[in-house]
Order: structure tokens, then sequence, then C-alpha cells
């Protein structure tokens, strides 16, 4: 199977990646790493290099395009998002996915600025990119609601495919966001690894108690190679298309170095020979190993979603720890005064949620224009300001764009 190494951008460290060498089926090669881009350079080698960006940057939706070609379509992906985008659409690059069954087009929008900046360090580092893919792709397939928390973000995808990104310490407000509450008939899985379960024992308890029934699942030492694991098989679309597509530019980066490559390749096998095979022997074994693991671990424990079948055979229990962080309480308090407004009207859907400066920008799907109004009015009773910027019917009701701000401001 093909290798290939992942590496994930983090907005907080610009300068250092992690990564972790995964196969086209997803199984983990290598450990956990982190460093510098040059650093994981060194360990692409000739490694494919899937670069996972951060989540809350991507905006991904699913939309009708009548016109076929990417060329065309591409085209036409600025007109179906325009009125859901915060952005001047000039200042945006679109990327197109598949063609569903139901004949919805995968599409994302991200900042050009944001593109050019990654792609720079990855350049500068000699960090060939085959794919660029929001983090989300890292979030495992599930029929329900999927949740993976990474350090101080948690990605959220519900079973009708809708995303959220965010704060860790906001895990739960995100949930309920999306409609989700404790007599809501949903399976729900969270995956993290055993320091983020020390770290996030609040958050934790408060989902469990929105999500009775979750199915929580700790990896351990990182939650990179679970979300590897997702990310080479994801149908996600490569941001990589149009101005920032990526064939070329590999082409003339391997030409100078197809000789010597050949060289090196004939010197390794004259070198190592029988060591090779032995290295392919023990290679076959540990997948042997692994799949009879597994089988075991699924044995024991019938019925449960089998991650790191070693950890989760050793687990005994699992003790909540922690103490709480604080956080950025005025963006805690719109979520909840949002939580409240869209349980108390009902059969509203939250589409779209952004957060900056002390405003919240959303998109919002509700069954009608009144029902709009109360969840204004519901707001603006709670101390805060929510101004409807536009709204569009739709089959399913009415779609509005509302910002959320502090009426002090």
């Amino acid at each position: 199977m093909t290798e290939h190494l992942v590496i994930q951008l983090d907005a907080a460290s610009p300068d250092r990646v992690r990564w972790v060498i995964a196969d086209s089926g997803g199984q983990r090669v290598s450990m956990t790493e982190s460093g510098t881009y040059a650093e994981a350079a060194g360990r692409a080698q000739q490694r494919p290099v899937i670069a996972l960006v951060p989540g809350p940057e991507v905006l991904l939706r699913q939309v009708n395009l009548p016109v076929r070609g990417a060329a065309r379509m591409l085209q036409a992906v600025p007109f179906a998002l325009e009125e859901q985008l915060a952005d001047d659409v000039s200042d945006l690059h679109f990327a197109i996915g598949r063609r569903d069954a139901a004949g919805q087009v995968g599409v994302a929008a991200v900042r050009r600025a944001l593109m050019e900046l990654w792609l720079d360090r990855c350049d500068q580092a000699g960090l060939n990119l085959s794919h660029m893919l929001p983090e989300t792709a890292g979030i495992p397939e599930s029929d329900g609601l999927c949740l993976v928390i990474d350090a101080d973000r948690v990605l959220i995808r519900d079973g009708d495919g809708r995303y959220l990104t965010g704060e860790t310490e906001a895990a739960s407000d995100f949930v309920a966001a999306m409609g989700v509450d404790a007599d809501s008939d949903v399976a729900a899985h969270l995956y993290l690894s055993s320091a983020d379960a020390a770290r996030h024992s609040r958050e934790i308890s408060e989902l469990r108690m929105l999500l009775p029934d979750v199915e929580v699942i700790e990896v351990r030492d990182d939650i990179l190679p679970l979300k590897a694991s997702a990310a080479v098989k994801a149908p996600y679309p490569n941001l990589l298309q149009g101005a920032y597509a990526r064939s070329s530019n590999r082409e003339k980066l391997w030409r100078p170095w197809r000789t010597a490559a050949i060289l090196a390749g004939v010197f390794v096998l004259a070198a190592l020979g029988a060591k090779s095979l032995e290295v392919m022997s023990l290679k076959s074994e540990m997948r042997q190993l692994t799949a009879e693991l597994n089988a075991i671990a699924a044995e024991a424990m019938p019925g449960s979603r089998i991650v790191d079948p070693m950890l989760q055979l050793e687990q005994l229990a699992t003790s909540l720890r922690g103490s709480p962080d604080s956080g950025n309480q005025e963006f805690l308090r719109m979520l909840d005064v949002l939580a409240q407004a869209l349980r108390s009207t009902g059969g509203s859907t939250l589409g779209r949620l952004d957060y900056r400066q002390g405003t919240m920008d959303l998109t919002l799907t509700a069954p009608d224009v009144d029902t709009l109004d109360r969840i204004s009015r519901e707001i603006d009773g709670k101390g805060l300001s929510a101004q409807i910027q536009s709204t569009n019917p739709r089959d399913n009701g009415v779609e509005s764009r509302i910002r959320i701000s502090d009426k002090s401001t």
C-alpha cells in the first residue's frame, strides 16, 4: 500500500507541525512526531504529503451545480455560495469535490491569503503536497454524531453531514447549537487521546449529560493517527485546485532528482538485499497480529467501535479528572443564549457559525419568518443584540444570516 505523510498545521504554532505516516488503508505506520516544516519534509522522502489545515478557516457545503466539467463548476461555485459567505468572493479560493447520489457537489471555500501562507511555508521547507484538506476530514465515518477532541479544538459532524469546529471548552454548547439534546435519539461517538481525557474531564462530563449514550473512545499518545486514518480515505474537496494545483510543480521538483533517486534505489537494493525481505516479512507479521488483536477486541467488546484495541482491552474504567479552564466568557455567553433561544422556539437548524472580536455571525434555517423573529427577540431579551442580515425562502423554511453582538458595544 502507498504510504502518506500526514501533517497537521496549527494556527497557534505557525512555525511547527505534527506529522504521522499512514498507509492508504488508514493503518498507522509511525508514531506521531512534531517539529519544524523542514524536519517534516525530511520524513516525507518520496511519500505523498497530505496537509490538514485548521477547520474553522474552511467552509464546507453541499450545493447543487447544474453545470458539468470542473472548470465550469468552479466558475459557478461563488454564485452558489455567495449568500453564505462573510468575506468578499474575490478574496476566496474555491474547490470542488465529488457529486453525490442526490446530485449535490461537495465544495470548499477558504481565504486566498491563508492558502498562500500555508503553501509558502510548505514550499520553503521542500514539502511537496499532494492534498490539502480541512482537518474535519479527520473525523471518522459515522451514521450519527461524531466528535473529535484535539487539544483545545473540537471537531463535530452530525448525521446530516453538517460540521462545526471550535474551542473544546464549548463542546457541549456546539452540540446543543446543532439541535441535539438529552432527549435526542442519536448515536454519538467521542474520540480523544488519554492526555486530553484528563485535561478536559469537565467538558466530557458536560457532554455525557447532554448525550447520555455517548461512546467515549480514548486513543493512546496522540489523536493525529486517528485523524490521518480518516483523512487518507476521505472524499473531501482537495484545496489544491485551480491556481493552487500542485501537479506541475511536483514534476519540476522531481525531474532533477530522478537520476539520483534511481541510483540511490539501486544502491539500497544491492546493499540491503535480504534485509529488505526480512523487513517485508516483519511488516506482514505485524499486520497479521494487528488483525488478530482487532478480532479479539471485537469479540470481547461486541457493539463497541474498536480504534485502539490494546488500550481498550487494558482500560477498566475512565476517571474524570482535572479542573475547568477559564475561556472566552463572552463567546460562551452568546452560545448559551443562542442555544436557549433555539430550544425555546424549536424547529430551527444551525448552519455556519463564526465568532470574531465579540461578534458572532451565523446562518440559520427556521420554519418561518415568525420563528426567526421570536429567536431574535429571545436573544435581545438576554442583553444581546440580534440583527437579521438577510432572509431567503427555502424548501424547508426560511434561511437567514444573523449577527449577534453585545448591546453595550
